[in-house]
């Protein structure tokens, strides 16, 4: 970020602060307050640029256009040697405006490839996107259906796809993860969550990490 768009940053978040004490921010209060009842830390943002060169290089983040940081809600995981993170991420750009609650996961125990799981789109699910020879479709056929995975090589689908995984991502068939080296990222695509969705959405993300960290079940099949 050159220093025209650092400026341009500052004046844009003087300009909220000033509404915010006009008008106020329910959101802002409601996380706020939930994050003191839960023991988590509170900022009101964070800039892109103060983001890790890696963990922007992530689909969520390279997408065009205007981002912002707002709301974040932060707490420690010793058993995971996790910082977690839940905030909004605010997207512009010609195609309008969207918000989505955002969990990021970082832990050195993580040593991803670059992966991503999303929903599949209407269209992968009406053409059959995994053939019949897959290992995942093969053994996992509801989460095959629902889901594709990119940036995991094929012989290590079966390692890393597992019964508790496909069990756990289809009770959120609406939820992204995406994964690089030590981090973790969780979204459900333009979705707030509710102040009173974030402990269990919070909760999905802790599932998810010991899973991943700590599932080998497939190891000896």
């Amino acid at each position: 970020m050159d220093n025209s768009d650092s400026f341009g940053e500052k004046i844009g978040e003087f300009i909220e602060d000033v509404m915010d004490s006009v008008i106020g921010n329910e959101r802002q209060s409601d996380l706020s307050q939930f994050a003191k009842r839960n023991q988590f830390q509170f900022r009101k943002r964070q800039s892109m640029s103060s983001l890790d060169y890696e963990l922007k290089s992530l689909p969520l983040f390279k997408t065009k256009g205007k981002k912002k940081l707002r709301n974040i809600l932060r707490r420690k995981s010793k058993n995971l040697q996790a910082d977690i993170q839940i905030f909004d991420i605010g997207l512009q750009n010609d195609w309008g405006k969207s918000k989505s609650s955002v969990i990021l996961v970082e832990s050195d125990l993580f040593k991803f490839p670059e992966f991503i799981i999303r929903p599949k789109k209407t269209t992968e699910k009406l053409s059959g996107f995994f053939s019949s020879k897959d290992p995942v479709s093969s053994r996992y056929p509801s989460f095959a259906k629902a889901f594709t995975i990119q940036g995991i090589e094929q012989d290590q689908l079966p390692f890393f796809v597992t019964e508790k995984l496909t069990s756990l991502m289809l009770q959120e068939p609406n939820i992204t993860v995406e994964g690089l080296k030590k981090y973790l990222l969780l979204y459900e695509k333009n979705k707030l969550k509710n102040p009173e969705d974030l402990l269990p959405f919070y909760d999905f993300a802790l599932d998810l990490t010991y899973i991943l960290l700590f599932d080998n079940s497939n190891e000896f099949v």
